[in-house]
């Protein structure tokens, strides 16, 4: 569960690629995690892991492991992706890196683990 609200988290700043007719509505699957820091580069392959996130046009964002789900609302603001939960405080921002029609590629900057940076790669479901 802490997995996924860290993935949650990562997503919500998804930033627009500069192709406007690519729309990140739709499902797509984690590829890969890469975690990037001072102490060096890890990358985790996700394919098979059945991690899927699905944004919708109503502006929901649904996140599976095909056991826990998370549920937020998403807003993308040039090359930002907000996400937030109703009832709470914190809203989740990410850059979108790329967006095409078969991938996604989403940046977090996370300082509260030894300025570690993290790199979502998804793929079209």
């Amino acid at each position: 569960m802490k997995r996924t609200i860290l993935i949650l988290m990562i997503f919500a700043f998804v930033s627009c690629s500069k192709e406007s007719s690519v729309s990140i509505l739709g499902e797509w699957m984690t590829a890969e995690l890469v975690y990037d820091s001072d102490l060096g580069r890890d990358t985790v392959n996700m394919v098979g892991a059945n991690e899927f996130y699905r944004f919708r046009d109503d502006n929901t964002l649904y996140i599976t492991n095909g056991v826990d789900e998370v549920n937020a609302h998403y807003i993308i603001r040039d090359n930002e992706l907000l996400s937030f939960s109703i009832g709470s405080f914190d809203t989740n921002r990410m850059e979108i890196i790329e967006l095409t029609r078969e991938r996604l590629s989403i940046y977090k900057k996370m300082p509260e683990f030894t300025d570690t940076r993290l790199y979502i790669n998804l793929i079209r479901n």
